[in-house]
């Protein structure tokens, strides 16, 4: 890929990093973003058409909102369509996770192709897995890319965020958790070996959802 002084450098460094990891396309279809709040760090992962792309770290929402934001510009500029866009949060800092979604609806108002996941973290964080956090900066976004595997509640629109702030997930559902556990361990298959297989690309998300969910 040759590079233009009037290009975006940015922009340019995503689009080798696109090519290398998931290959070379002139369009790109689908970006997803796992985040997870925490009360001192951000976690977000990033996913395009559907196989991870980057992680990051942040500390502050502003930071976060921003580089989002580039990168949907730059998969999006020159598209003859518009990008399918997913956003994922974690719910266990219910409050920035509200936040965050409020800002996200107003950087990208009234857009086709934007869905926006609550998801229960409830779960997620109770797992613990030897060996892989030197794999990521933070813990922050491990937590993300776990996210980024489970179902959640659609968040429709930014008026329903009202409903959203008196949610209180209940850990309820354990047969469903020991069944994850359950099939995991009847196939053989950690869920390290499935990260592990995330960050190198040989599954997708949507192939490790299956197994996960």
């Amino acid at each position: 890929m040759a590079y233009d002084k009037q290009d975006n450098f940015n922009h340019y460094i995503y689009k080798i990093i696109a090519a290398y990891r998931i290959g070379y396309k002139e369009y790109y279809s689908k970006l997803i973003f796992s985040i997870d709040p925490g009360s001192k760090k951000i976690g977000l992962v990033v996913f395009l058409d559907d196989y991870y792309f980057v992680s990051h770290t942040f500390f502050d929402k502003i930071g976060i909102t921003n580089v989002i934001n580039d990168y949907v510009n730059c998969f999006q500029t020159n598209h003859p369509n518009l990008l399918k866009i997913i956003f994922k949060f974690g719910s266990g800092v219910l409050p920035l996770s509200l936040d965050l979604i409020q800002e996200i609806t107003e950087l990208f108002p009234n857009r086709e192709n934007l869905k926006v996941f609550l998801i229960d973290e409830s779960k997620s964080s109770k797992i613990r897995i030897q060996g892989i956090k030197k794999k990521f900066r933070t813990k922050h976004e491990l937590s993300a890319l776990i996210l980024a595997m489970r179902d959640g509640i659609e968040v429709n629109q930014l008026n329903n965020l009202v409903k959203y702030r008196q949610i209180r997930f209940q850990d309820s559902n354990n047969s469903k958790e020991q069944k994850i556990n359950g099939d995991l361990k009847d196939s053989k298959i950690k869920l390290k070996d499935i990260i592990d297989k995330i960050l190198n690309n040989e599954i997708s998300l949507s192939e490790s959802s299956e197994i996960f969910n």
